[in-house]
């Protein structure tokens, strides 16, 4: 963390979830940065979704963690918490409160946010979702240029599975630039953020892509690229879930997968499919 906000990252993300919060404090202290200079992201635990008390408990311990008092963004990590009519609203009065600046979403796929637009609930103004150059997502981040949503792009390199398998890897020869730079580029170019992830001092600096841009007919074959990968298989797909479902109940785990665990015989924190996930860049 340290290392990203002393090369100029200001936007760090995280969740209770994650188990990263004491560190990321520590490393803004550690970096000489002031509270007000960097932009953090946090996310509900998703098991907090079983009532409003629980919800707010969630942000105050997120709170206690980061030795703040206040978020710049509070985000539902992913529509298979479930009763998000009410936890929306609650990130709403939350936001009122002045304990977060600003509330979005995670995993939230067009009809998710078509059912809070029709429930009278304001529009998330961010949705964090895996979006890169081999998942466009097309209708999902056109559904966001409509209503004025931000894209952030969580897993904008797709973990690396990717590198090495399609015309990017010669794109980014080409240009005497490493995949990721060009994947980033690309994010960064179509306006949405990108949060990659890294723990190399040199991949972070590789990260920022900063030096170049992405000529016109080098955004055409990009697109090109599309094919729907999904790296996180786990939370990803959950963008399709029936709103019905997650509307106003908490969904079994059978209709997003989250049983797998038991029926492959991994045990308790053992799992094959775990999605904790350390803090991106």
């Amino acid at each position: 963390v340290c290392t990203a906000l002393r090369a100029g990252y200001r936007l760090i993300d995280t969740a209770l979830f994650y188990r990263t919060e004491k560190e990321i404090a520590a490393g803004i202290r550690m970096a000489g940065l002031k509270r007000e200079q960097v932009f953090i992201c946090t996310k509900v635990l998703q098991k907090a979704h079983a009532s409003d008390a629980q919800v707010r408990n969630s942000l105050k311990e997120s709170l206690r963690n980061l030795d703040t008092n206040y978020v710049d963004l509070y985000v539902i990590h992913n529509p298979r918490a479930g009763r998000i009519k009410e936890v929306w609203s609650l990130l709403l009065q939350l936001r009122e409160e002045g304990l977060c600046k600003a509330v979005g979403v995670s995993n939230f796929g067009v009809g998710q946010l078509e059912g809070l637009r029709e429930s009278g609930l304001e529009l998330p103004e961010v949705n964090q979702i895996e979006v890169h150059c081999w998942r466009q997502l097309q209708k999902v981040t056109a559904y966001h240029s409509e209503h004025g949503i931000a894209t952030m792009c969580m897993a904008p390199l797709a973990r690396g599975r990717m590198f090495g398998r399609s015309d990017l890897a010669k794109m980014a020869q080409e240009m005497g630039r490493t995949e990721a730079e060009v994947a980033i580029r690309w994010s960064l170019q179509k306006g949405y953020i990108p949060i990659p992830k890294s723990i190399n001092p040199e991949r972070i600096l590789l990260n920022m892509a900063d030096g170049f841009d992405l000529t016109m007919r080098q955004m055409e074959r990009i697109e090109r690229l599309d094919t729907g990968f999904m790296s996180c298989t786990m939370a990803s797909p959950c963008h399709e879930l029936a709103w019905q479902l997650v509307a106003d109940s908490i969904p079994d785990p059978d209709t997003w997968g989250g049983n797998r665990n038991k029926s492959k015989g991994y045990g308790k924190g053992k799992s094959k499919f775990t999605n904790s996930e350390p803090t991106r860049w």
